[in-house]
């Protein structure tokens, strides 16, 4: 009898708490895909001061699910060739939309030897019905890329 109370106790809680989980597993996701793009942004600068090559990202808003590509970007110093490396390219997650500010052209961002990013502006992160685009009124997360080069995440 002590057991059939227990189990039942178990599955009224479990009954309970599983819509609660998923109604917060949308902004954990948000929360999750705003972070990778941040972290990815940092790894790209990291690697740029580190290594003294530039190191960027290319993104792609426009692609269902929006994917990104962290890359190196070689100049050939007599030549003037310049060459870029994707070094990998991640995917957003379902039900996860981008847009990049008009203020970063050819939607790419470089970090030069010294850590400045070149250009500077946002990129928002979004849960939306429409993706792969954010509209206005859809739950989103910004990151800001200062012309010192601060990223950060609001």
């Amino acid at each position: 009898m002590e057991m059939l109370v227990v189990l039942g106790i178990i599955a009224i809680v479990s009954a309970i708490s599983i819509p609660l989980i998923s109604s917060y597993s949308p902004s954990l996701k948000l929360s999750s895909s705003a972070r990778d793009v941040s972290g990815k942004l940092r790894q790209a600068q990291e690697e740029a001061v580190t290594t003294q090559i530039k190191h960027g990202m290319k993104f792609h808003p426009d692609l269902t699910p929006p994917t990104m590509d962290v890359i190196k970007r070689e100049i050939d110093p007599i030549t003037h060739i310049t060459t870029d490396t994707i070094l990998e390219t991640v995917t957003l997650p379902k039900g996860i939309g981008m847009s990049v500010s008009i203020m970063i052209p050819d939607q790419e961002i470089f970090f030069s030897p010294d850590g400045g990013p070149s250009p500077n502006g946002n990129i928002s992160v979004c849960i939306t019905s429409t993706p792969p685009i954010c509209q206005l009124n859809d739950p989103s997360k910004t990151i800001n890329i200062s012309p010192a080069g601060m990223i950060k995440l609001q």
